[in-house]
């Protein structure tokens, strides 16, 4: 046999070995190279000794997260693809993570410059930067209406998110807007979650307001701790002020029927003066000191109490104080720190006031105040006589006064 021929031979399986790297019993082999944490699919893969690599529609998925996209490519030569990681493209990918979608994804590293964008159903997502590992980068963020997957949050913030800044793997700088609030965020990154640098101030329309009053929520740095993937049970807040001062709230829900309680009328929309709440968390139960509020222009009540996070129930409790239970329903001599407890209870979407025990207290204390004949009885006996039925309120938190309306 010709030399040539015998060398020809000897080589062909060097020469063709992208192909036959390429071919599909040894797509396993090489997907398994890759380390991802999740299953990956691909339909086809193009290898050649000096480049480009290419693989068809590729699919990845785990129990967070779905990505698909038509191509992935890297000009990287057979012989460097360890490298890929640094210098690569992809076109027309698509994520799809907690019900949220964003599409027509395009984008490259090449070194340790990086560009991403994508669309989603009403905005788009541009990120471009520096990326050398997980622990050099420098990334730039311009996000327009991105889906808040989270359902309570989406809830309290609106249902999509604008975000304007810079990520480092040291420093989170962020503006942050909503239809419902809106902050700048100065943080710390670290594994797993951000920490703040300086006091959180959000300008924040609650849903539950009538119209797009803007209140003020501060969060103190101390014992912040946001987790990346967000996730509301795990959201630390040591310290927090919620301060609304004078607001409308629709009469709906539990206020209509506080209302209705108190006998007061009332419009579609109710005056609110709230005094500043605090409260803090640990992303299963948040605690609530007391807060006042005059409804209305007529009615004292404060509120305290915890808020179970992960069982989504109230465990609230509304008092009616003692101006209120004086104004309102004439009743006379109380102590004025007293305060008529009404339970909160019920799931996150739908508070409860639990009234009847209320009611039943109040008509004793009227009772308590009247001789049978109708009489006013005298008042030393008539002040012994409505104590003895308060006894078990007496243990509500202090007031933080002065009140706002005083």
């Amino acid at each position: 046999m010709n030399k040539g021929w015998l060398w020809l031979l000897l080589l062909a399986p060097l020469i063709f070995l992208p192909q036959i790297l390429s071919l599909p019993p040894f797509k396993p082999l090489l997907l398994s190279k890759l380390g991802l944490k999740g299953e990956l699919e691909v339909k086809s893969i193009h290898l050649t000794w000096f480049g480009p690599q290419t693989a068809q529609h590729v699919l990845f998925s785990n129990r967070d997260i779905e990505v698909r996209m038509d191509e992935w490519s890297s000009p990287l030569p057979l012989w460097s693809l360890s490298k890929t990681k640094t210098l690569f493209g992809i076109k027309n990918g698509e994520v799809i993570y907690r019900n949220a979608t964003i599409e027509q994804i395009n984008g490259q590293l090449k070194g340790d410059q990086f560009t991403l964008s994508g669309i989603t159903q009403t905005g788009h997502i541009q990120v471009h930067g520096t990326y050398q590992n997980k622990h050099s980068f420098h990334l730039t963020l311009d996000i327009t209406a991105l889906p808040l997957t989270e359902e309570r949050l989406a809830t309290l913030l609106g249902p999509q998110v604008n975000t304007q800044g810079t990520i480092t793997p040291t420093e989170v700088s962020l503006a942050i807007q909503t239809p419902r609030a809106s902050t700048q965020l100065q943080g710390t990154l670290h594994e797993g979650g951000i920490t703040l640098q300086k006091p959180l101030i959000i300008r924040w329309s609650p849903p539950f307001l009538a119209s797009n009053t803007k209140t003020l929520l501060t969060i103190a740095p101390q014992g912040f701790f946001c987790p990346i993937p967000f996730s509301l049970n795990q959201l630390t807040i040591g310290s927090a002020i919620l301060d609304a001062g004078k607001i409308q709230c629709r009469s709906e829900g539990s206020l209509n029927t506080l209302l209705n309680f108190a006998k007061l009328q009332y419009r579609s929309a109710v005056d609110v003066w709230l005094t500043p709440i605090l409260f803090r968390t640990d992303g299963k139960t948040v605690e609530v000191e007391r807060a006042d509020a005059l409804i209305a222009n007529t009615l004292h009540v404060c509120g305290w109490g915890t808020i179970d996070l992960v069982k989504e129930k109230y465990n609230l409790i509304l008092g009616i104080t003692a101006d209120a239970l004086r104004q309102v329903f004439g009743i006379q001599g109380l102590p004025e720190d007293y305060v008529l407890r009404i339970p909160v209870k019920g799931p996150l979407s739908n508070p409860t006031l639990v009234t009847g025990p209320a009611t039943a207290r109040i008509a004793t204390l009227i009772a308590a105040q009247i001789a049978p004949q109708g009489k006013k009885i005298g008042i030393a006996k008539g002040i012994l006589n409505i104590l003895s039925h308060v006894k078990e309120d007496e243990s509500a938190p202090p007031p933080k006064r002065p009140f706002p309306w005083e």
